[in-house]
Order: C-alpha cells, then sequence, then structure tokens
C-alpha cells in the first residue's frame, strides 16, 4: 500500500556563511516523499506554479517510488518560494522573503487512483 504525501513544494533561495543556492527544490513535501520513498511507495499530492522548473520534476521522479500523479502544475500562478540566511549555527536562520503563490489557492486534489493510500 502507498503512503499519501500532501504538503508544500517550492523553490528556495538559501545563503550560508560557505555559499548559496538559488532555486533549488524546496517544501516540505518534497522532502518527505524522497525520504519515506527509500521505506516504499509514496503518491504526492501538491500544487505548483507555472514557473516551477521541470528541473524539480526531475529530482522527484529520480526517487523510483514517488508517483506525481497528484502534482498539479497550474498556469498563471506561481509557485511557494522562500528564502533564508543560515548563520555558523546553522539551527539560526533569517527569513528573508515568503512568496505563498499557489499557498493562497485553493487546495489540490487527490487523484481518484490515490484513494487506496494510507
Amino acid at each position: 500500500m502507498s503512503l499519501i504525501v500532501t504538503g508544500t513544494l517550492g523553490i528556495d533561495s538559501i545563503e550560508t556563511p560557505t555559499g548559496s543556492a538559488q532555486r533549488v527544490p524546496g517544501g516540505s513535501a518534497a522532502y518527505f516523499s524522497a525520504a519515506a520513498s527509500a521505506q516504499g511507495p509514496v503518491r504526492l499530492v501538491g500544487a505548483v506554479g507555472e514557473d516551477w522548473p521541470e528541473e524539480h520534476r526531475s529530482v522527484l521522479s529520480s526517487f523510483r517510488e514517488i508517483d506525481l500523479a497528484g502534482l498539479e502544475q497550474r498556469g498563471g500562478s506561481q509557485t511557494f518560494a522562500w528564502g533564508g540566511r543560515y548563520h555558523d549555527n546553522m539551527n539560526v536562520r533569517d527569513t528573508l522573503f515568503t512568496e505563498l503563490g499557489v499557498l493562497e489557492e485553493a487546495p489540490p486534489s487527490v487523484p481518484e487512483s490515490f484513494r487506496d493510500s494510507r
């Protein structure tokens, strides 16, 4: 039986004392799905905007146990985005920006094929 995962999918921009990364995959649903897929099949339900890079879908697809049939890419919408700066103590960070994007819209629909998930 598959585990259903829903939550935030985003585009993150991160600064640390040793470097930075712009427009990288982010969001709790992305990271939880990746981790949970090591234990078994995962069905991801979430929404992203038209600006969500195809490379981010490819990253999620690289985990063989993640079913992306519940991932909605919405035209005319923007993906949730977050930017942060981490300090030498990586437990301390400042939020630089938060753009809610699709999170301000209706939640994604659960596909009929996912109805037997846990």
